[in-house]
């Protein structure tokens, strides 16, 4: 993904060099990975959930001796 289109509209300004921008990307990367690994914690978390309600037994059954 390149972020330097932003710059485009500064047309006749200096554009920063890809060792200006790296810093910035990366800073990204590392924002993305993390809302990845919330979202699929989440995911998890409720997944769990419904395993664990679903594993329950909704009707007591008679018990024979």
């Amino acid at each position: 993904m390149r972020i330097d289109h932003a710059f485009h509209a500064l047309a006749g300004a200096v554009r920063p060099a890809p060792e200006d921008i790296e810093p910035y990307r990366a800073r990204a990367r590392r924002m993305r990975s993390e809302v990845v690994h919330e979202y699929l914690r989440r995911a998890r978390e409720s997944i769990a959930r419904r395993v664990r309600r679903a594993s329950a037994p909704r009707i007591p059954t008679a018990q024979s001796c």
